[in-house]
């Protein structure tokens, strides 16, 4: 289990950190895709749609501008 305490974070920072800490809590990992040659590749993929539109700070969207 992964707690808000694992980093030093502050503002949106902090808010994007609680949702990495929330996706991986919810204990749903899917196996990584293979890579180009077919050959598995190690690590689980965490998942969650937040409901959000998640991006780098100072990019807009379509509709934004």
């Amino acid at each position: 289990m992964v707690d808000e305490e694992s980093g030093r974070f502050a503002g949106k920072e902090k808010v994007v950190r609680l949702r990495i800490i929330d996706t991986i809590n919810r204990e749903n990992p899917r196996r990584n895709t293979p890579d180009s040659a077919g050959d598995p590749r190690p690590g689980r993929v965490y998942e969650w749609d937040f409901g959000v539109t998640v991006r780098k700070g100072g990019q807009r969207m379509a509709a934004e501008t």
